[in-house]
């Protein structure tokens, strides 16, 4: 098993800067035909790694930071994912596809893509 990690990416939006997955740009960015089909991938995504993840072969967890607010009080936010998987599973070209889209849009000002980390 390998584990892979991917902190979010930004996305400048309306003169905002956001932390978001693959998920959330697509939803906030794409539009017509292009989220139709972007929709329809990610949902036969998560199905097909279904079987993966019921058996324990893959294995998601978020990556959480803790700040403090100016009232002081700590707060927990996700700022990404890793993933353990075995390094012999094959990329999706569903995933690649949409990810390639997300590092070439203009409003992503901070591309993270996922990083093998052991």
């Amino acid at each position: 098993m390998a584990e892979y990690k991917q902190l979010h990416s930004i996305l400048n939006l309306n003169s905002k800067n956001l932390a978001v997955d693959l998920q959330t740009w697509g939803n906030l960015t794409l539009t017509g035909d292009d989220l139709t089909q972007f929709q329809s991938d990610i949902t036969a995504v998560a199905n097909d790694i279904q079987p993966y993840i019921i058996a324990g072969n893959i294995v998601f967890t978020t990556v959480n930071e803790t700040v403090t607010t100016l009232e002081g009080d700590n707060l927990s936010i996700v700022v990404g994912i890793t993933n353990t998987r075995s390094p012999d599973l094959p990329p999706d070209s569903r995933l690649e596809y949409w990810s390639q889209r997300m590092a070439a849009d203009p409003n992503i000002t901070k591309y993270n893509p996922e990083v093998r980390i052991s």
